[in-house]
């Protein structure tokens, strides 16, 4: 097993041909380095980054499996709309699918230039169509996700990573700390969390959850329970994210629906289950990375 098993099991959604590309999590805060390169000379960022990514173990691993990492320097985050953001992106892909990648990868770059320049929500939003299919996520999740930041744009909706998190919370989704301690036999719908920072149409998404679901049984026993465990910390993730909410709502008092849901809920909390969100809280936004790598192996 890799040392990072987080990086590792992503991969696998490529080898069972599911996508032709993945946007695993990986350790690379060195590349931070060239970040604001990239407003100045993106391809220099990108020459650079590729060239300390090769030292690098995900790198030696991806290319025994036939895989490749492709650099993309971007200009703009996937959260804020028409917000300056400078970072680069690792993508792996099919070594024969690398040119491809790379081809989309400049194409999204030039509609974030083209965003920013000219204001332009149309050309922000066309960057998820072409990242979610190039990540093979399913169509209905690709459109559901674009028409509600459009629409949370204008402030007729809710963006589409809170839509889920409400979801999560009205059909009392959130028993992941159960799941958490002892991860067996996770509900079907975990499934529908089959990678990281993907958000479906609807947490019973049937394509989504068969994804997950081709995925584990393409997998060894000991990277199927692996598996698991990731899609533990994919719905984790969203745990956090709602009781962050919370937080903010303890400061600032209950102004929306959405802040009254998440008082209601973190409130209603044994207060032994609320130290432990707390305590993965901490260690979510401290060190990911290496907190995930730990629980992914803590059962072997």
């Amino acid at each position: 097993m890799l040392v990072n098993p987080s990086f590792r099991i992503e991969l696998e959604r490529i080898k069972t041909g599911v996508t032709e590309c993945a946007m695993p999590s990986h350790d690379f805060g060195f590349l931070s380095e060239y970040t604001d390169l990239t407003l100045t000379n993106p391809l220099l960022a990108k020459k650079l980054a590729e060239s300390d990514l090769k030292k690098t173990k995900e790198y030696i691993f991806a290319k025994k499996l036939d895989l490749e990492l492709v650099v993309a320097p971007t200009l703009s985050g996937r959260v804020v709309p028409l917000h300056l953001s400078p970072d680069i992106i690792v993508y792996v892909c099919r070594s024969d699918r690398k040119k491809v990648v790379e081809k989309k990868a400049e194409k999204m770059f030039r509609l974030e230039l083209r965003a920013l320049r000219k204001e332009s929500l149309k050309d922000w939003l066309k960057i998820f169509e072409i990242e979610g299919r190039m990540l093979g996520y399913p169509e209905c999740c690709i459109e559901k996700f674009v028409k509600l930041k459009e629409k949370s744009f204008y402030g007729e909706s809710v963006p589409p990573e809170t839509a889920v998190i409400i979801q999560c919370l009205e059909q009392d989704f959130f028993e992941v700390l159960r799941f958490f301690r002892n991860p067996s036999e996770i509900p079907e719908q975990y499934f529908a969390f089959f990678t990281s920072n993907f958000y479906p149409c609807d947490v019973n998404c049937r394509r989504a959850i068969s994804i997950g679901i081709t995925v584990k049984e393409h997998l060894d026993e000991r990277l199927g329970r692996i598996y698991e465990r990731k899609l533990v910390l994919n719905v984790l993730n969203l745990l956090v994210s709602a009781y962050n909410a919370y937080l903010l709502v303890k400061e600032r008092g209950a102004r929306t629906e959405f802040g009254k849901m998440v008082s209601g809920y973190f409130e209603s909390l044994p207060s032994e289950d609320l130290k432990m969100i707390s305590y993965l809280a901490r260690r979510l936004s401290s060190d990911g990375i290496k907190f995930e790598n730990e629980y992914l192996l803590r059962f072997d």
